[in-house]
């Protein structure tokens, strides 16, 4: 039984097309998981803000004077 040797790969240098395939992939996996997780960063970013902030304010942005009153009303006030 004979063994035939193929010829090791030249490289040309240029990115090839699995890379390219590979950069769109993860690129588009990541704007999935950032539009998945998007409305949690919302949820938990105005759970710290005031009513003032919340109604006036812009929903992505930070909370300017971060408060525990709303979590701290929350667990006081339900019945369990």
């Amino acid at each position: 039984m004979s063994v035939i040797a193929t010829p090791a790969r030249q490289s040309t240098g240029g990115i090839s097309a699995r890379t390219v395939n590979r950069i769109v992939i993860y690129g588009l996996l990541a704007l999935f998981a950032l539009f998945y997780l998007m409305p949690l960063f919302v949820m938990l970013v105005t759970s710290f803000k005031t009513m003032d902030e919340i109604q006036n304010g812009n929903m992505l942005a930070l909370p300017q004077a971060p408060t525990f009153e709303p979590w701290l009303k929350a667990w006081g006030e339900t019945c369990v």
